[in-house]
């Protein structure tokens, strides 16, 4: 493959900043997102979901959904427990990130069956991903009920929790959580200037998104560094959660260096 080498040496601070784009509203909540940037003839090139929020009431879409790992999927209460029983375990919480996929893995293998596994190997992947920061189960139960219905004004969604005993901690996480408004998206090609990062030109098309991941997606900033080894870019990005609703989730906002070569 004509391209060069990765270096082997990125020093304290890591590689140095060239450039940051204009913001980016993209992917869950505006924030971040997924991109396979193309730098060719001076220019960096994305194809992105540019996603704004519509200023409406309360509303747990599917992408808040995703966010929340609300799965479709209906497991069953002895692989529940088991999986709840692995999630809150002193063993995962010992566990970092650079092995937790390694963990996860080896524990799919060992606890759930072939066809379990293919059922339920991804919901499971979530939660154990997620680890202590998982939603309780109950809530997760009680907030299944709203998704897609909007409530017209925070009092309603007040009067929601209250109803449904959502109290404490576990209120603030639901509010922390459920959006106020809904993602308008627009499939968005965009051209930057190599060496600046500036804006050349922008186009964009109408689109919706139901899952974050569905699609490639940004960074709201496209953040890019020089590597040791020129003439070679590194594009950092914030990484949101895949899919769920009965696929991938539970990747929360890893920082990620993509190289793309220069010319």
């Amino acid at each position: 493959m004509d391209s060069p080498p990765l270096g082997s040496e990125w020093g304290q601070h890591g590689p140095k900043l060239v450039w940051r784009s204009e913001k980016i509203p993209c992917g869950d909540g505006g924030k971040h997102g997924f991109s396979s940037p193309v730098v060719a003839d001076g220019r960096v090139y994305l194809f992105l979901s540019w996603t704004v929020y519509e200023k409406t009431g309360r509303v747990l879409t599917g992408p808040a959904c995703q966010q929340l790992g609300l799965h479709g999927d209906t497991v069953t209460p002895v692989l529940q427990q088991k999986i709840e029983s692995a999630r809150t375990s002193p063993e995962r919480a010992a566990i970092g990130e650079p092995e937790l996929g390694k963990w996860i893995n080896a524990w799919l293998q060992k606890n759930l069956s072939a066809s379990e596994r293919n059922a339920f190997g991804e919901y499971a992947t979530d939660r154990l991903k997620r680890g202590d920061d998982a939603a309780p189960l109950h809530v997760l139960a009680k907030l299944r009920l709203i998704a897609d219905k909007p409530f017209v004004d925070e009092r309603s969604f007040e009067s929601w929790l209250t109803s449904q005993g959502i109290t404490g901690e576990d209120a603030d996480w639901v509010r922390a959580h459920v959006p106020r408004g809904k993602p308008v998206c627009a499939d968005t090609v965009i051209a930057l200037d190599a060496a600046t990062g500036r804006t050349l030109w922008k186009k964009a098309y109408p689109s919706t998104i139901e899952w974050w991941g569905m699609s490639a997606l940004p960074a709201s900033k496209t953040v890019v560094s020089t590597l040791p080894v020129p003439p070679a870019l590194t594009v950092s990005m914030r990484l949101p959660a895949t899919r769920c609703g009965g696929s991938r989730a539970g990747n929360t906002g890893r920082t990620a260096h993509r190289q793309s070569r220069t010319g």
